[in-house]
């Protein structure tokens, strides 16, 4: 004879049934959406292509230029010591088919900084970016985070400015200027200087703060 299912075992299965149809369900609906994200998210990876190569431990530095600014900028860049003297621990590409979207900051900086060139940087080993574009010369060049945004209407040796910037930390050695964390080059007393400083100069970023060159290229675009 058949025993019919009693009423605790019917709720236990309708319990059971539910729970599994809501998993389902979830999942279901989990790979969709990732499925969606699939073929919207990604950012276009591009040609990267080679100025120079010193091997995987060097430094990588990709512009978004034509080949022949990139060189030049490049080229000037590492003639400033210590660069100079360091040429061969930087590797240098170039992405010339794509243009990044770059704001006036405030009125007065051009800024490149976005998620989307940082995607697209990443068609190279990068370790910092520089666009190249030319605006008004009234318009200053700026560093943010590892991004270098050149303006090329003012002298190439803008890309060495903001290079300290972006590789060492440097502050602004010219007044007023805001005064970054953790910079070295503006102290609060001479002997705070380690010993190949040059001399002690009044103004660097503040008033009240000292740098070691009078007139050197954190301070102004006419020195070399």
């Amino acid at each position: 004879q058949i025993q019919p299912i009693n009423k605790m075992n019917n709720k236990h299965l309708i319990i059971f049934a539910g729970a599994f149809l809501g998993s389902l369900a979830v999942s279901i609906a989990a790979f969709y959406f990732y499925n969606q994200n699939i073929k919207t998210s990604p950012v276009n990876l591009e040609e990267c292509k080679g100025l120079t190569f010193n091997g995987e431990d060097a430094q990588n530095i990709v512009f978004f230029s034509d080949k022949t600014n990139a060189q030049k900028y490049l080229d000037y860049l590492l003639t400033i010591s210590p660069l100079s003297e360091n040429i061969n621990k930087f590797n240098a590409f170039y992405i010339d088919d794509y243009s990044p979207k770059c704001d006036i900051y405030k009125g007065i900086a051009l800024l490149c900084y976005s998620k989307e060139i940082l995607k697209k940087a990443a068609s190279c080993p990068v370790d910092y970016i520089v666009v190249l574009e030319k605006e008004s010369d009234f318009i200053r060049s700026s560093s943010y985070m590892n991004i270098m945004s050149i303006n090329t209407a003012h002298p190439k040796v803008v890309i060495a400015h903001e290079f300290a910037h972006a590789f060492a930390n440097l502050a602004e050695e010219y007044t007023p200027a805001k005064l970054q964390k953790g910079q070295k080059n503006c102290v609060k007393a001479c002997s705070d200087f380690p010993p190949f400083k040059d001399g002690c100069y009044t103004g660097c970023s503040e008033e009240s703060y000292i740098r070691s060159v009078e007139e050197g290229i954190m301070r102004t675009l006419s020195s070399e």
